[in-house]
This record gives structure tokens, sequence and C-alpha cells, in this order.
């Protein structure tokens, strides 16, 4: 029958070192205690993985003095207004304790400590929910966005498109690295980042048409029509996107043609380009009498202006060194925008109902 767990460990760092814990167990497993150990050759490593110690063994290692035991009890004593421990009602009215609180770390130099759940007078032996946060930062600015609702689906799209990019990038640098050396080079890598630069560069067009109309920034919801105009748009897109590297692989002559930018379906994406800036623009104006403060994103209308250059001014043999160039610098610059203006919370837009009616 175990009586004594072993549950996570964290290394301390700083004069702001605080450990969080919220804890429920059911009543019938009651005493619980959490032991917090330190990593010395007398504590954690004195106990851990050694079967001749007992549970009131590892639990009298711990000095009382140093406050390294918390009792899951009511009734126990808490060094701080902000621990409690409570009886409450769960699953079919089965009583439950919910034990909550936190503890802070000073420390000369950094420490690991260790946590661990045990019960020495148990029968049943040890069963809990448990979640613990343990951090070295101000708690003021430790909060992630998941937990604050601010995980939106912008953010999301934002960080897939910059993903893309990234894999795509590190593909193109090892393949021009290897022809540098043999000429040769690896044109499946090339093949590989091509497409998931299209996958980025979609991804980032459709965010782009969701901040413009607003969506989690003055908006919760688009509506029916706009979505469809936007899944058109950007299956459109992506479908040509496709098609261009489709026409390189297969329709192209080498003796003619030195640049995917040269096929019907690049001219199709420049239309595209020119259209969806425009509208836009459009967009962007309705949402900015709304929200004025919200900046404009400029890398969407130099796609267009881009391709225009390199098929009819710059020179062939140095048409593709330089569009991946620009390309590269463009795509970087647009996904550092230091202004994000997202206000609206992620339950607010997934609560339609109630924020309609409001």
């Amino acid at each position: 029958m175990f009586n004594w767990e072993y549950l996570d460990r964290f290394c301390f760092i700083s004069n702001e070192g605080t450990f969080k814990y919220n804890i429920y167990y059911p009543m019938n497993f009651e005493l619980q205690s959490i032991y917090m150990y330190y990593d010395t050759d007398n504590q954690w490593k004195a106990i851990y993985n050694n079967n001749s110690l007992s549970c009131n063994d590892k639990e009298r290692i711990l000095d009382p003095k140093n406050y390294q035991i918390i009792r899951l009890s009511p009734s126990a004593k808490f060094i701080d207004e902000q621990s409690n421990c409570e009886i409450i009602n769960k699953n079919n009215n089965e009583s439950w304790y919910h034990c909550f609180g936190k503890r802070s770390f000073f420390s000369m130099r950094p420490r690991w400590w260790y946590f661990a759940i045990g019960n020495c007078d148990t029968q049943n032996g040890l069963y809990l929910e448990y979640y613990l946060l343990m951090t070295n930062s101000n708690n003021k600015t430790n909060h992630l966005l998941k937990n604050r609702k601010m995980l939106h689906i912008t953010f999301r799209l934002f960080f897939h498109s910059i993903f893309c990019e990234l894999i795509a990038s590190t593909l193109l640098w090892m393949h021009y690295d290897n022809y540098a050396e043999n000429g040769q080079g690896m044109p499946l890598l090339k093949f590989f980042s091509m497409i998931l630069r299209q996958f980025s560069i979609v991804l980032f067009v459709l965010l782009l048409f969701l901040i413009g109309k607003g969506y989690t920034i003055t908006r919760a919801k688009i509506s029916i029509c706009s979505s469809i105009k936007i899944i058109f748009f950007i299956s459109t897109y992506f479908i040509l996107k496709l098609l261009m590297l489709a026409w390189e692989i297969i329709i192209f002559d080498p003796a003619q043609i030195t640049y995917m930018s040269e096929s019907i379906p690049a001219y199709c994406i420049i239309y595209l380009n020119i259209f969806g800036w425009l509208w836009f623009l459009r967009c962007s104006w309705v949402t900015t009498k709304k929200y004025p403060l919200k900046k404009r994103f400029y890398m969407f209308w130099s796609s267009p202006i881009i391709l225009l250059i390199a098929n009819f001014i710059l020179d062939n043999w140095v048409r593709e060194e330089i569009i991946q160039g620009v390309d590269s610098a463009i795509i970087n610059i647009a996904n550092q925008q230091n202004n994000f203006p997202n206000n609206v919370y992620e339950v607010q837009y997934i609560a339609q109902p109630t924020l309609q009616n409001n």
C-alpha cells in the first residue's frame, strides 16, 4: 500500500519564489500532507529510493521549524491567511477536502525543492486531484495568455504562421548551404520549404482579414456573408499558390524561365493580392471607426509589387536570389508588428449569445 509519493520538483532561484497549491481529496483518505524537501544529502537524497525508510521516517527528516510540512485539513494551522482547507460536496454529495494556499521561498543560492504527498496512517493508500504552480517571477506578471483567456484564434494563426515560416527558412538555408558546396543542393528540402512558406503566407493573409474585420478586437463574431467571402478568397489564394508550385515542377521550361513567379497562376495571384489588399483596406477603414488606435499592416500589398519588379526590372540571373531575400525580410518584418491590439477575452467570443444580448 502506497502512503508516500513524489509529486514534482522546482528550482527556486530568486527571492520571489512562490509555490501555490490547489488540492482536492475525499475525506476517507485523510489526513494527507504535502512534504517539501530541499536538495541536500540529509534530506531528499537521503530519503528518495531508500526502501529502508518508512513514511514516518521520511516525515521525521523534515524540520517543523522550516514549515516543510503542510497538513491538508481544516483543523490544521497555516502560516498565512491566504491558505485554507474546507469541506465540499463532490461526486454525488461525497464529502471532500479542498485545500489551497501558497508558500514563499527565500534562499542564498538557487536550490532544488522536491514535493511529495503522504499519509503515514492510511490504510486506503493515497488519492488526490492537485494543481501545483511554482514560479520565480512576480505573481503579477507570470500569467500565461491561455490562463487569462487571451489565446485568441488570431494569436494561434500568428503562431502557426511563424512556425511554418521558421521551418521553411531552415529547410531553405540547408538547401542553399549544400548548394554552395556541391552545386546541387537538396531540391526536396527546397520543395518542402516552398510549400511551408505558402502555408505561412496563406495563414498570415487570413490573419490580416480577421484583423481587418476586427475579429477579437472590436467584435466577437463575423457575419455569415463575410465568413463565406473570406473562406472563398483564402481557398482560391491557397489553390493558386499550390498551382504556382506545380506549374514550376510540371510545365516550366528551365531554358526559358528562371523563377516560378513567371507563370499564369503567379499573375493570377498578383490580381488576387491587389483585390485582397483593397478589400482589406475597406475592412480596416470600417473597423477603425470603432477602434481608431488600430495600426495598418504593410506586408499584404508588398507581394504584387515585388513580383512585378522581379519579372520586369530585375535581371534573370539575380531574380531568385533577391526575391528570396526580400520575401524573407518582408515576412519577418510583418510578423514583428508591435501593435497587436486584442482586447476581447476568449470567453467573450465563445459565449456569443450573451455577448449579442449585451
